[in-house]
């Protein structure tokens, strides 16, 4: 009973389901940066409505990219700028959804489009990290140079995709069936 129940409070973790990685705490699915990378904003919003490879999929909005990153780091994280503290949790988030440029070993980031459907220019946000010294950043659209007019490319730019989650939450699961199993066990008891 103490294992379920310690179970449903443990920390939501990002899930590697290979080409999409899921975020236990939103219960949102992210598409892997590699469909995307190189397509404007409305290169990936046609490849979206037109019911392909990217079915289902939508652009993330600021705010579910803030979560993605609070995930990823283990708390909420919202600073511009390097920061040696989230350098490991940046590079494994990087390995995760694959990064739209790099430099091999030195330094790789994820580059991509946000939910700008109520604005002329396409929005961009981005992560990532750089060795010597090693560190991690995030770096929000109005900081960011790499807003576009919706239909420019850019071989280093690709999309924030998400979808809702199908997959029911295994910590509210496991602690009805703690608390269900403490029910029984208190019935068992009062009828014995």
């Amino acid at each position: 009973m103490v294992l379920l129940i310690s179970a449903s409070l443990t920390q939501a973790a990002l899930i590697d389901n290979g080409g999409f990685i899921t975020d236990e705490a939103t219960g949102l699915d992210w598409l892997d940066m590699s469909n995307t990378d190189g397509n404007s904003y409305n290169q990936t919003l046609t490849a979206i409505s037109a019911g392909g490879s990217l079915d289902g999929w939508r652009f993330a909005t600021s705010a579910e990219f803030d979560g993605l990153i609070n995930a990823a780091v283990g708390s909420p994280y919202t600073p511009v700028g390097d920061d040696a503290a989230i350098f490991s949790q940046i590079r494994e988030l990087t390995n995760l959804l694959g990064p739209t440029y790099g430099y091999g070993m030195e330094s790789q980031y994820g580059l991509g489009y946000v939910d700008s459907s109520e604005l002329s220019n396409a929005h961009a946000r981005q992560f990532g990290w750089e060795t010597n010294p090693n560190l991690g950043y995030v770096r929000p659209a109005d900081s960011n140079a790499w807003d576009k007019a919706k239909d420019v490319s850019n071989a280093q730019i690709g999309a924030f995709l998400v979808r809702a989650n199908a997959v029911p939450d295994t910590g509210s699961t496991a602690a009805l069936l703690g608390a269900g199993v403490v029910a029984l066990a208190f019935a068992r008891r009062r009828l014995g």
